[in-house]
């Protein structure tokens, strides 16, 4: 891995930027170079939220995605504005409230996993930020499980983010 695409994608209120942050701290506690770029609507919750980070063993040059490795989709309109930032070969993860059967590209690999249903039996649908990454850093293994947990309680300082986070490795 040289450059290492990440793109979280979804709306304003589910966490988007702090996952971000959160996994760019995790790959600098692991030794490696990360960027995060975070952009956003004006609105406070509900308007479109992304975060770009970039992981790197070697210098960043660029801290914005280019070609996505992973595409991460919260909410059901990010997914097919985002799906062309997805490299052939890329990984596609959704929740699976928001999978569609018409999603055009036969070139990724898609993993669904009930990510909103996770944080809503903990009641609080806050959390579904740590509950994705989990299921993320089981999927790939980008980063440590211990660094992300120290990078949730830097970031947070929340033990419930925690607890999420170890949810969402089981999925």
């Amino acid at each position: 891995m040289d450059r290492f695409e990440i793109r979280i994608v979804g709306a304003g209120g589910q966490g988007i930027r702090t996952a971000g942050i959160v996994l760019a701290t995790a790959a600098v506690m692991d030794g490696l170079f990360a960027a995060h770029w975070p952009s956003y609507g004006v609105e406070t919750r509900g308007g479109p939220s992304i975060s770009d980070i970039i992981i790197s063993r070697g210098e960043i040059d660029y801290p914005r995605v280019i070609d996505a490795d992973i595409l991460v989709a919260l909410s059901r309109g990010t997914i097919s504005k985002h799906l062309d930032s997805l490299k052939p070969n890329g990984l596609l993860i959704i929740d699976s409230s928001l999978y569609m059967e018409d999603l055009k590209r036969g070139d990724i690999t898609i993993r669904i996993a009930p990510l909103i249903d996770t944080a809503r039996k903990m009641e609080d649908l806050s959390i579904v930020n740590m509950v994705m990454l989990g299921f993320l850093i089981k999927l790939t293994g980008i980063v440590s499980v211990e660094s992300m947990i120290k990078a949730i309680r830097e970031v947070t300082g929340l033990d419930r983010n925690i607890e999420a986070f170890k949810l969402g490795l089981k999925l």
